[in-house]
């Protein structure tokens, strides 16, 4: 399949492609791939492209990864990362803390193995 697409030296799972001022990014993990551009229509060319080699299943935008939470504004031209979910666990585990209070220690075992 020749999409144009370099393989980053430092990284044989990233893909790159740049064109002037436009770009895109691709990751790969196993069946997985993040997209990064320059615009959303860069991204939606190279998916259109590379569907017709394969099935692409697109997910949206990219909440999660690795942990981290990841928020992405267009408009303010912004991304932000979060930790709250790595912070709760500790506050929970260490501290015995979730939702505002002090739990005993049996709830805090118990709120650390049941999603709530």
């Amino acid at each position: 399949m020749l999409l144009g697409f370099s393989v980053l030296l430092a990284d044989e799972a990233v893909f790159y492609k740049v064109q002037g001022i436009k770009f895109v990014v691709i990751t790969t993990a196993m069946d997985d791939f993040i997209f990064i551009a320059d615009s959303t229509e860069s991204t939606a060319l190279v998916k259109i492209q590379m569907n017709k080699h394969f099935e692409l299943v697109d997910l949206g935008p990219i909440n999660w990864l690795l942990g981290v939470s990841i928020v992405h504004s267009i408009k303010d031209q912004t991304i932000t990362l979060g930790q709250e979910a790595y912070v709760d666990q500790i506050l929970v585990h260490i501290f015995c803390w979730a939702r505002g209070h002090f739990l005993e220690r049996q709830e805090a075992t118990y709120h650390h193995l049941v999603q709530h």
